[in-house]
């Protein structure tokens, strides 16, 4: 998740525990019945998504960008917006002499360059090279006073 901070700093942990709770959910009502969501640390969550290649991952990583998206994330009647970023790794893509380390390593380097450069999904190759492929809808950062939504102001409009 991203700007997960400043969702603690602007309604406190409780919302804060909240917000990854959803996450969660939403993370796991996206995926097929054989992946599995797991909180991964922090703010962070990986998928294992079996007998999966890369283009299906990434139609699985833009399913659950749009649920996000559209997904009412609340406080104390106070919507929060929250946005994510993605890496990908496959299984079929590490070499034999590899393990499931080096595979959550490409991953988090693939999601680290997520981070850096908006609105582009990463996704690890064998030699950590990164393919980009553009997401639909947008994935920028926002300034911390973007995470909350008042009342029954329109999307996109700030209180």
């Amino acid at each position: 998740m991203d700007n997960f901070k400043t969702i603690n700093d602007s309604f406190g942990h409780q919302a804060g525990d909240r917000v990854l709770r959803d996450l969660a959910g939403c993370l796991t009502r996206s995926v097929r019945k054989a992946d599995i969501v797991a909180r991964y640390g922090g703010d962070e969550f990986a998928i294992l998504l079996p007998e999966t290649d890369m283009e299906m991952a990434k139609m699985l990583m833009k399913r659950i960008s749009h649920t996000i998206k559209n997904h009412a994330f609340e406080w104390r009647s106070e919507r929060i917006k929250i946005e994510i970023s993605h890496g990908i790794s496959t299984a079929a893509e590490i070499e034999k002499e590899q393990n499931e380390e080096e595979l959550i390593h490409k991953a988090d380097s693939a999601l680290y360059h997520m981070k850096q450069s908006r609105n582009i999904l990463r996704a690890a190759s064998n030699d950590l090279n990164f393919h980009r492929s553009p997401l639909n809808g947008d994935t920028r950062a926002e300034s911390p006073a973007d995470c909350r939504l008042k009342g029954n102001r329109g999307p996109g409009e700030m209180s």
